[in-house]
């Protein structure tokens, strides 16, 4: 049985291509299991709320499922990151079951309106302006990408990273034993890092806006139960992780 954890595009597809639902039926039916990444989860319901009431019963039909499988949610990248190295690492009160909560309100909203009103009385009660605030973030990840791209001379990514989110030396792991555990992630991040270099992809916030949400669910990686399931190809930016076999795409995944 293999579990796997759904990029946002298949899960957006399920409500969209009858095809995709039956193939995530087929790997349910099959013994295949499913965890859901934040990333994804905060995706989908900004696509919810830019386009409101528009198609909000098509978009629900992914949430009611997700409802019905009561697929475990898990934690956010960074105390993921956090549980792997063995040292606490959080930022927030946001934790899994926030996100089940979220999956539940948009399955049991009646319409728009109704997930409008319901959302008040939830910890998602500005998820209005979800939109607004997931752009804000990506500006600055963004932002922050560029300007490492740009350093004179390349970084050691792994060792800026654990310099960044362990400030106290005596409790910070070891670069290279982060490098390993992220490898994907790493080398994913890294490659898009050349690219701005190289002016391939000078404006990543315009030319590759899926660059933050990938390279998030790359991390969970680290979890050797884990299979990223995927619409998207990464062949050319993950060419020598062995976390890369687990990188599977929709059409050949099997249960």
């Amino acid at each position: 049985m293999l579990t796997y954890l759904p990029d946002t595009n298949v899960l957006i597809d399920f409500g969209r291509h009858p095809r995709v639902e039956k193939k995530l039926y087929s790997l349910a039916n099959g013994g295949s299991t499913f965890v859901l990444g934040p990333p994804s989860i905060t995706e989908l319901v900004c696509g919810v709320v830019r386009t409101g009431s528009k198609h909000f019963s098509n978009d629900q039909r992914i949430f009611k499922w997700l409802q019905a499988q009561n697929y475990p949610v898990l934690e956010l990248p960074l105390p993921f990151v956090g549980r792997i190295l063995g040292i606490p690492l959080r930022k927030g009160n946001v934790a899994p079951q926030h996100y089940s909560e979220l999956i539940e309100l948009m399955a049991n909203s009646n319409d728009f309106h109704d997930f409008l009103q319901r959302k008040d009385k939830t910890v998602w009660h500005d998820i209005d302006k979800t939109v607004q605030i997931h752009s804000e973030v990506l500006d600055k990840e963004f932002a922050s990408l560029v300007k490492l791209a740009r350093e004179p001379k390349p970084v050691d990514l792994a060792r800026r990273w654990v310099e960044k989110m362990f400030p106290d030396s005596s409790s910070r792991p070891d670069p290279k034993l982060f490098r390993d555990k992220f490898s994907a992630a790493i080398e994913y991040i890294e490659c898009t890092l050349q690219k701005i270099r190289s002016s391939k992809a000078a404006n990543p916030r315009k030319n590759d806006a899926g660059f933050y949400v990938d390279s998030q669910f790359f991390f969970y990686l680290a979890d050797q139960n884990i299979n990223f399931l995927t619409k998207e190809n990464f062949t050319n930016e993950i060419r020598f992780s062995p976390q890369r076999t687990r990188i599977v795409p929709l059409n050949s995944a099997r249960p």
